[in-house]
């Protein structure tokens, strides 16, 4: 009876870690939504234009983006297509391989990130450093990259 009462509490406690995880994420992705729409981004616009930020000056293909993304996105083309459309990105067919699209940031892309960027980062700041010490943000990233890694390999 004891070993069942232990395995009861401690799926009680995993619950509580992943319904608390899912609320944490969703008040952060709230709160980065109302910075973002400032901008007319969406979180993963914002993101693509962030990986394209860590390779500027040059450029990257869709699968690449794709392979990077934090999120996930089926519909990565309309993506890029309404960035495009705002011209913070630029697409153009791969010198060596016709059949692949090249993307790069534009000078707009970079000028937006160079305004967004420290808005984004004081928003993440926010969140944690006042109430979490640097000892429970490594503590809690240890924790999250072995959870990562486990759902991974699933």
């Amino acid at each position: 009876m004891t070993s069942n009462s232990g395995s009861n509490r401690n799926l009680t406690q995993h619950k509580k870690m992943y319904t608390t995880m899912l609320s944490v994420v969703d008040l952060i992705n709230e709160r980065q939504k109302v910075v973002l729409e400032r901008y007319g981004l969406t979180h993963s616009q914002y993101n693509i234009l962030r990986i394209l930020q860590g390779v500027y000056p040059a450029a990257i293909n869709v699968k690449q983006i794709v392979e990077r993304m934090i999120f996930g996105s089926p519909d990565i083309t309309r993506l890029i297509d309404r960035l495009s459309s705002k011209h913070v990105l630029e697409r153009k067919a791969n010198t060596l391989d016709k059949r692949k699209i090249d993307i790069t940031l534009t000078p707009a892309g970079v000028e937006m990130l160079t305004a967004l960027n420290p808005v984004m980062e004081a928003t993440v700041k926010n969140f944690f450093e006042f109430d979490i010490t640097v000892e429970e943000a490594i503590e809690m990233t240890n924790v999250l990259q072995k959870l990562k890694l486990s759902l991974m390999s699933d």
